[in-house]
């Protein structure tokens, strides 16, 4: 019995350093509102539709409102199709990433009433203007690069955590006890030993 208790304490102390794994996006963080929009208005100046709303603020503001809505949660690249399937049906204008191309070449994203008021937009969110990294040769070789980049940036200074993660981190931290998964721990090892 003695070597059993010693067994158990010794398998409890062990158990005491235990790593808690959490999905970031919307778990931990409050991502999903800046990283939507900035894939609005990396789209924007490419958006045909938007063209009409390139003076009126408020038609921007609504088009974006409905924009995260219609896409939340839905990777970029589905937007990016979404708009190209646009850009087609609007006279066959260039596919996003072929017009990108043709900018970055010039080193000045074509200039539009839309492309000036998205420019006011980025600015306000702490991006750089797409004036300016166009003008300088710091854009992205791709549009997709570039929302990555621009995500990044933009969390950098508006994510923020979820509700009452704080707390629950912090009654973490002051945990002294590990409640091992239902199905073992191989069933959780496994998946984290294949995907590192």
């Amino acid at each position: 019995p003695a070597q059993v208790v010693g067994a158990q304490t010794e398998a409890m102390s062990s158990m005491l350093s235990v790593g808690v794994l959490f999905d970031f996006d919307g778990t931990l963080g409050d991502t999903e509102a800046p990283a939507m929009d900035v894939a609005f208005w990396e789209l924007a100046p490419f958006m045909p539709s938007l063209e009409r709303l390139a003076t009126d603020p408020a038609g921007l503001d609504a088009a974006r409102d409905a924009f995260v809505v219609e896409n939340a949660g839905k990777a970029f690249e589905f937007m990016l199709e979404k708009v190209d399937a646009e850009r087609a049906a609007s006279g066959g204008l260039l596919p996003i990433e072929q017009a990108w191309a043709r900018d970055l070449a010039a080193c000045a994203l074509t200039a539009s009433p839309l492309a000036a008021a998205v420019d006011t937009q980025r600015a306000k969110l702490g991006l750089k203007t797409l004036a300016d990294i166009f003008s300088a040769s710091a854009a992205e070789p791709t549009l997709l690069a570039q929302q990555k980049a621009d995500t990044n940036a933009r969390l950098a200074i508006a994510a923020t955590p979820t509700p009452n993660t704080p707390a629950a981190l912090e009654a973490l931290v002051k945990a002294t006890c590990a409640v091992p998964p239902v199905a073992g721990p191989h069933r959780v090892a496994a998946p984290l030993t294949r995907s590192l």
